[in-house]
């Protein structure tokens, strides 16, 4: 039996599902997503705050001042991460915890877009006749298994 075939009766007996668009399970359930956290956003929004942290309390402790010394010594992710967050996002000014959220997102929509099933979805809620809360109830309180969402 050939790959193709294997994959073929996996996928038509349910065990094995085709790839679906990735980008759709971080936005919220409101916003017709899966409401997952990604751990990539995550793990900026940790290293954003922790670089926050340092540079706030500097001036009294010096322990903190010392890292924050190494770091930017070393040109570690860390000490960089507020401009690879500007470059990856394309953000034009300082970059703040609700700033990456927004651009997160933002990100996550133009990914959505440039995919053909996945935007007519999604350029639907720019319509004022579609009702996005109305659209998305069925995530939020549907008795859907996770395996048919």
């Amino acid at each position: 039996m050939s790959n193709r075939t294997v994959r073929a009766v996996l996928v038509n007996n349910k065990i094995h599902l085709r790839l679906g668009c990735k980008e759709r399970l971080y936005p919220p359930r409101t916003e017709l997503g899966r409401g997952l956290h990604s751990v990539e956003f995550k793990s900026e929004h940790m290293l954003l705050q922790l670089l926050d942290c340092l540079e706030k309390s500097k001036e009294t402790s010096t322990r903190r001042a010392a890292i924050l010394k190494v770091e930017n010594d070393n040109k570690t992710h860390l000490a960089l991460i507020k401009d690879f967050l500007q470059v990856k996002y394309g953000m034009a000014e300082e970059v703040t915890k609700n700033k990456l959220d927004e651009a997160q997102l933002a990100n996550l929509y133009n990914e959505i877009e440039k995919r053909k099933l996945h935007s007519k979805l999604y350029n639907a809620r720019n319509n004022e006749l579609v009702s996005v809360n109305d659209s998305s109830r069925w995530l939020k309180k549907g008795s859907v298994r996770p395996r048919d969402e």
